[in-house]
């Protein structure tokens, strides 16, 4: 199915919801990633927010689908309200990664945190398990496709779910 602008549009069926066993393989993986010191190479935080840019640039008209999709709203607010925010700031991010982590005081203010908390992780050298809204089915169902086609499955993984996905994901240790 294509929409008027003849982009494809994402399933509306029933988020497929991440099982809870594979909760507790996604934990382990990440924690094994972030104790394999992979994350300490700048190299490697650089070539993952590459990645991530790259996703949101590649991806581009299917998450202003799935953004319609899911609210309603026209690609082009999500293009400059919410793709084009999150893809300059993780720019931002990479031309200044050198800098801020050649001291050991934390180099971000929080509006940064708050903006775009993904590529602040990354770039501080940590591992990521997201946890989309359920009411953005085809948003996330989108993220966790893309997620381990660009970025490194060890150590960045999504979690789709509600409640009981939710509590699992509660219930265990990430030394945060």
């Amino acid at each position: 199915m294509t929409s008027s602008a003849g982009r494809p549009v994402p399933p509306r069926g029933p988020l497929k919801y991440t099982s809870v066993d594979d909760i507790v393989e996604t934990h382990t993986r990440t924690k094994n990633g972030f104790n394999s010191r992979k994350t300490r190479d700048i190299a490697f935080r650089k070539q993952q927010l590459a990645q991530l840019a790259h996703m949101l640039q590649d991806n581009t008209a299917r998450f202003e689908e799935a953004l319609r999709a899911d609210l309603g709203r026209h690609p082009n607010d999500t293009h400059l309200c919410e793709l084009g925010s999150c893809h300059a700031h993780i720019m931002h991010v990479l031309k200044h990664i050198d800098s801020w982590t050649r001291t050991k005081s934390a180099p971000f203010d929080i509006m940064w945190f708050v903006m775009s908390p993904k590529a602040c992780a990354v770039a501080a050298g940590n591992t990521v398990v997201l946890k989309p809204s359920e009411s953005t089915m085809a948003t996330s169902a989108l993220l966790a496709e893309l997620f381990p086609k660009y970025l490194d499955p060890d150590c960045y993984a999504i979690v789709n779910g509600a409640v009981a996905e939710t509590s699992k994901l509660l219930s265990l240790r990430w030394d945060h």
